[in-house]
C-alpha cells in the first residue's frame, strides 16, 4: 500500500530502479541518481545544484523538496528486511551547516559543547529558512540483500529551539575534529567539525512505503546491440 507515493509513483520507481540496478555498470544509487528518478515519477524538476546539501534538490508544484538517501548496512537477525525496520530509529546526514568556517581554530576547541550546538542547531534553521524548504524526502536502501528493498518517506522541516536541547563532546573525536552530540541516547543530534555532518536522529514511520526491486543483469554486450539497433532505426 502506498502511503508516501501514490500507487503510480511507486510502480514507475520500481521499474526505474530496476533498470538502474540492472546496467553493468551500476554499483551503487548515490544521490542525484535518485533525485533525476524521484523527479522523474513526481512530475517535478530536478535542480542539479550540488552545493552541500542547502539547495533543495527537487522542485514540484513550486514547492522545495530537499531529497536524502542513504544506506542501511547492519542488518542484524531480526532486522533483515525493509519491513523490520518501521518503526526504529535512524540517524541521518540531513544538512552541512559551516559552523567551524565562521570560527577560528582556537573557538572551535574553547567553545562547551552547548555554545557549539546552539550555533550548529541555529545554522541548520537558516539552512532551511533561507532556501525555503518545504519537505524533506528520505530514501533508506538495504543494499546487502539480494532483492533490493528500499524505505520511502517524507518530513516536515522542522525548525529546532537550541534551548531544548544538551549537547556533550562525543569520544568518537579524534585529532583536530571536534565530534558533539545531545543527550539523552538515543542522540537527537550529532556534528562532527570534519564535513560539518549534521545528523537528525529519525523513527521510520510504520507506515513508510517499502519498494521491493527485482533485478536482472544487462551486460554490456547487450547494451552495446541495443545501441547499434536504435542507430540503425
Amino acid at each position: 500500500m502506498a502511503n508516501y507515493l501514490t500507487e503510480e509513483e511507486l510502480e514507475r520507481a520500481q521499474r526505474l530502479l530496476q533498470l538502474f540496478y540492472s546496467l553493468p555498470f551500476g554499483v551503487g544509487l548515490v544521490g542525484p541518481v535518485w533525485e533525476q528518478i524521484l523527479a522523474r515519477i513526481k512530475g517535478g524538476e530536478w535542480t542539479g545544484k550540488r552545493d552541500n546539501r542547502p539547495n533543495p534538490d527537487i522542485v514540484i508544484g513550486g514547492k522545495n523538496i530537499s531529497v536524502k538517501t542513504e544506506g542501511i548496512n547492519k542488518l542484524t537477525r531480526t532486522r533483515r528486511r525493509a519491513v523490520d525496520f518501521l518503526g526504529h530509529h535512524e540517524d541521518l546526514i540531513i544538512a552541512r551547516p559551516p559552523v567551524d568556517q565562521f570560527l577560528a581554530a582556537a573557538e572551535l576547541h574553547s567553545l562547551s559543547a552547548n555554545e557549539l550546538g546552539t550555533l550548529v542547531l541555529n545554522a541548520y534553521n537558516n539552512i532551511v529558512t533561507q532556501y525555503q524548504w518545504d519537505t524533506i524526502s528520505i530514501l533508506l536502501r538495504l543494499d546487502k540483500v539480494e532483492t533490493k528493498e528500499f524505505i520511502y518517506w517524507e518530513e516536515p522541516p522542522v525548525l529546532y529551539d537550541p534551548t531544548d536541547y544538551e549537547w556533550i563532546d562525543s569520544s568518537k573525536s579524534s585529532g583536530r575534529s571536534r565530534n558533539i552530540n545531545t543527550v539523552p541516547s538515543p542522540a537527537k543530534f550529532k556534528w562532527n567539525s570534519r564535513g560539518s555532518q549534521f545528523y537528525i536522529d529519525y523513527t521510520i514511520p510504520r507506515d513508510a512505503d517499502i519498494i521491493t526491486v527485482e533485478c536482472r543483469s544487462i551486460s554490456v554486450e547487450e547494451l552495446l546491440d541495443l545501441l547499434e539497433s536504435l542507430a540503425d532505426t
